[in-house]
């Protein structure tokens, strides 16, 4: 399940393994989420809760992220991207930044793609959107040419929005 907040760029994502229940933001690692109630849950290592709102139909269309504030996101009703290992492979690669002078380096580790910098520790990026990542606090938007060939990608957090890396 996938919710967009009005932030740019700001999908939730909802997933299950076993009996555990957990929620990721974009560039945001994934958090465990227990139930409060029946349309509430606490995200456990942060203080934060969400909210899931029926409508009149009694279907979930929207919810409300209640951390320093209220955040409202509605629900998107499209597929997750989940590219095969080939097309992951497509990505991998030694990229630049004019902007902040420094390079990334992305490589495929055991079917995972995987962000490299010298100064950071090493991020597993997960797919979101066709050719977005999320992982290490960044977003990853990446692009192609007119040949569907990968030539760079913009990346974006907190603090900053479409810093272009050309591919080397």
């Amino acid at each position: 399940m996938r919710w967009w907040a009005a932030m740019p760029d700001f999908i939730l994502t909802f997933t299950r393994e076993g009996e555990s229940l957990y929620t990721q933001a974009t560039g945001q690692p994934r958090l465990e989420i227990s139930p409060s109630s029946n349309s509430t849950f606490t995200i456990t290592q942060v203080n934060a809760s969400i909210e899931f709102h029926r409508n009149a139909d009694d279907r979930v269309d929207s919810l409300t992220l209640n951390q320093g504030g209220e955040q409202h996101a509605t629900r998107l009703d499209i597929e997750a991207w989940e590219p095969t290992t080939a097309e992951l492979a497509g990505f991998t690669g030694r990229y630049y930044s004019d902007e902040i002078e420094t390079f990334y380096n992305l490589t495929l580790e055991q079917d995972q793609l995987t962000l490299h910098q010298r100064r950071m520790d090493d991020a597993e990026l997960s797919p979101g959107e066709a050719d977005t990542f999320s992982g290490g606090g960044f977003t990853f938007s990446f692009e192609r040419d007119r040949n569907e060939q990968v030539i760079g990608f913009y990346l974006s957090n907190v603090r900053t929005r479409g810093v272009r890396f050309a591919r080397q």
